[in-house]
């Protein structure tokens, strides 16, 4: 009986033991043999497989690991094997392996990681999970600030050429501190000439643009101030009063000629008055004359009490003789004292006298001329701007202690141009 107690535990532990070795077995043997699937080759597990890489974008890191690794890191040892094949596809007749995130090219320089990398989902056949690379996200950029535009201003008073002089001081100082001339859409200038808006000048409807700026006056109607432009474009200005000094739009000139160009009605009616003087002579070509413009102004300046000193008969004859050296050279003249001009004007120059035209088809016949004679005043001054020739000018167009003369500087040399010649 005790042997046989014996035999019957041995036999129950032999039992036993075969049980824990083979429950070992099942449990460590499992996890070998995926190990062991995990090393394969590549190629002698799928024999489709074409070795093609990925050319663009390519995957910043890809691990494959065993589906029973719950951790989603890869184990040790296993990192730098798989490493070597993390840039191919893997394709079989069943499955096919695809990068899962591309990478757009971005319309921006400015771009930034992600702070995570994202999990594609695996296909229903494969075995593995791939890591994409991380998403460039754009950072939109902000556009710079649009500077604001302030303008310059000028009071409108007086005739055409006290006009331009406000118009063109207001240019100039535009011009100069990069702001916006603002001169009226209704006013003398613009109907007169082809103004054109752009950076430096604006032709506005109303006065609204004017409104609220701060003013600025000058210390000479005729000289040049410097603190009257002594200031920063950081606000809107209005000019007064009249303005006349060439000083304050100096650097502007061939911007200002740009816009002072005749509008066609006007240049048209002067052309047509060039072209029946050429017919009188029994010209057929412009260039067969050198006409030589007289501006004479009288009238209301003869007996001003305010200072205006008209130019002389001598002043005249002696400007008339200066350009002498022209053989075909014409005077034509346009003057509100026609009758003073015969009488002082030598009788034996071809003279033309022209009348009733309004203002500016005699403004552009004198400034269409290819010399001209001016006297005073600044409708005067305005024509001998526009010449494109030699300008002769009066030297004294105010009585000394006049209160007109303390308008100008000592000398006229901030009223009249340097290369005019004054006789």
């Amino acid at each position: 009986m005790k042997k046989l107690y014996i035999l019957f535990t041995g036999f129950v532990f032999s039992l036993l033991t075969c049980f824990l070795l083979l429950s070992l077995l099942f449990t460590f043997g499992g996890q070998w043999n995926v190990v062991v699937f995990s090393q394969v080759s590549i190629p002698k597990l799928f024999p489709d497989y074409s070795g093609t890489r990925f050319e663009e974008p390519k995957p910043k890191a890809v691990f494959i690991e065993n589906e029973s690794n719950d951790s989603g890191v890869p184990k040790p040892g296993q990192q730098t094997k798989q490493n070597s094949i993390a840039n191919k596809t893997l394709s079989t007749k069943a499955t096919t392996l695809k990068p899962t995130t591309t990478l757009a090219p971005s319309t921006t320089t400015n771009l930034k990681p992600t702070t995570t990398l994202t999990k594609a989902k695996p296909t229903t056949s494969s075995k593995t999970t791939i890591l994409t690379a991380p998403k460039m996200t754009p950072v939109p950029t902000t556009p710079k600030p649009v500077s604001k535009r302030y303008y310059v201003c000028a009071n409108r008073v007086g005739g055409l050429g006290n006009n331009l002089f406000q118009f063109a001081t207001s240019f100039g100082v535009a011009f100069s501190k990069d702001m916006t001339a603002v001169t009226p859409q209704r006013g003398a200038i613009n109907a007169v000439f082809n103004l054109t808006k752009n950076r430096w000048l604006e032709i506005a409807p109303d006065n609204s643009l004017c409104r609220g700026s701060k003013g600025r006056g000058e210390k000479q109607a005729s000289g040049f101030d410097p603190n009257l432009i002594n200031f920063k474009a950081d606000s809107s200005y209005t000019l007064t009063l009249y303005l006349q000094s060439w000083r304050y739009f100096n650097d502007s000139i061939p911007e200002l000629r740009k816009q002072l160009i005749f509008r066609s009605n006007v240049q048209n009616r002067a052309n047509a008055i060039f072209d029946n003087i050429l017919k009188k002579l029994g010209k057929s070509k412009r260039s067969d004359v050198i006409f030589i413009a007289i501006h004479i102004r009288r009238g209301d300046m003869v007996n001003n009490g305010f200072g205006y000193q008209v130019a002389t008969g001598d002043y005249i004859k002696r400007a008339v003789k200066y350009f002498s050296n022209i053989t075909n050279r014409i005077f034509v003249v346009c003057s509100n004292d026609l009758n003073w001009g015969r009488n002082n004007i030598p009788g034996d120059e071809k003279v033309e006298y022209v009348t009733g035209n309004p203002r500016e088809v005699d403004f552009a016949i004198l400034a269409s001329c290819d010399h001209i004679i001016t006297t005073v005043g600044s409708f005067s001054w305005w024509a001998g701007f526009l010449n494109k020739g030699t300008v002769l000018y009066f030297k004294w167009p105010a009585k000394e202690g006049s209160r007109l003369r303390h308008a100008y500087s000592k000398d006229y040399s901030d009223y009249f141009l340097p290369h005019w010649i004054g006789l």
